[in-house]
């Protein structure tokens, strides 16, 4: 879920700089995207300014207290994501997500019948994989395929999601 809010931070800022604002929005531009606000989610991108106040001088830099609107993202139980799959062992799936902090799925939140099979890899090596069996079939979680994941629970910056549901789990299952 998209999410606006506002927060208000102290910048750094240089004094060369001709317009303050314009310094102080782009100081914000490189600051905000992906940065995690604990309780709220990850930030995204900042809208405006509201409010430059308190400019405090040290060592020949300006240090303006900004208030600015951002919009964020909040990920909410029940929310169905499309991530990449990039790690699994015995504990569950790591998930990338192209907005969002690594998505873990527990073993628990796997398929029932699931199962961890070690599989030759590359160059000799053995990689470990998940499986469901599903009807006298096994359907496996490959590195790197798309999976739909419903989010469960979120702690701080870290989340927690299921592919134990209809649809759920990498597409080709579907």
């Amino acid at each position: 879920m998209f999410i606006e809010t506002v927060q208000t931070e102290r910048l750094q800022i240089s004094p060369s700089e001709k317009d303050i604002d314009a310094a102080t929005l782009c100081t914000l531009q490189k600051r905000v995207p992906g940065k995690i606000v604990n309780g709220i989610g990850i930030s995204l991108f900042p809208v405006c300014i509201e409010k430059v106040s308190d400019v405090e001088i040290h060592e020949g830099l300006l240090y303006p207290l900004v208030r600015y609107k951002l919009i964020m993202y909040q990920a909410i139980q029940g929310e169905i994501l499309v991530c990449t799959v990039e790690k699994q062992d015995s504990t569950g799936i790591l998930l990338a997500h192209p907005l969002l902090p690594s998505i873990f799925v527990p073993a628990s939140q796997l398929p029932s019948s699931s199962e961890l099979t070690a599989v030759s890899g590359r160059m000799g090596s053995t990689v470990d994989i998940w499986g469901w069996k599903y009807n006298e079939c096994i359907l496996y979680v490959r590195m790197g395929e798309l999976c739909k994941v419903s989010v469960v629970s979120t702690d701080h910056s870290k989340i927690y999601a299921s592919i134990n549901g209809p649809g759920l789990g990498p597409i080709s299952w579907w």
